[in-house]
């Protein structure tokens, strides 16, 4: 919307981790025009455009990205997700919240507090997290928590699960 109204726009700046860089196609020269693929594994944050630009800078010329596959997302991978067809004939199944926290930070507590997450009460954030998976003793996710943003001792519920 900016670049159409001819306004200059400047990305805030931050840190992001590229973690691997590599060519998977062959080069391929076309009425000055170069074309190739590329995988890359980045940070969150990262936006590729951005590191798409800053390639080309490097390369003293300027480049465009004309498409972008996401392969993975945390521990989801594209292997694993369904056709529209699969989607639509009802032949699939859902994973449960329980599968998709996985690998967050989560605390196992006992009836009492338990009762208080279910109530959305505030809690001490003893784990110095900025999130917290809580779950009961049968093992079943009750909220997800995230520090407040006017207090770093406390944690807020941001989403419960019945």
């Amino acid at each position: 919307e900016y670049a159409r109204n001819g306004e200059e726009v400047t990305l805030p700046k931050h840190k992001v981790i590229i973690h691997s860089l590599e060519l998977i196609s062959d080069i391929v020269y076309n009425e000055n025009t170069t074309v190739f693929k590329i995988r890359t594994h980045v940070s969150k944050g990262t936006y590729i455009r951005s590191l798409v630009r800053d390639i080309a800078s490097k390369l003293n010329t300027i480049g465009v990205m004309s498409s972008l596959r996401r392969i993975k997302q945390g521990h989801f991978l594209i292997e694993d997700c369904i056709s529209l067809e699969e989607f639509e004939s009802g032949n699939y199944k859902l994973l449960s919240i329980e599968e998709i926290l996985k690998d967050k930070f989560t605390i196992e507590v006992d009836d009492y507090v338990a009762n208080m997450i279910s109530n959305g009460r505030i809690l001490e954030n003893r784990y110095n997290k900025k999130q917290v998976v809580f779950k009961n003793k049968r093992g079943k996710v009750l909220a997800i928590y995230k520090v407040d943003n006017n207090y770093s001792t406390k944690l807020r519920v941001f989403k419960m699960f019945h």
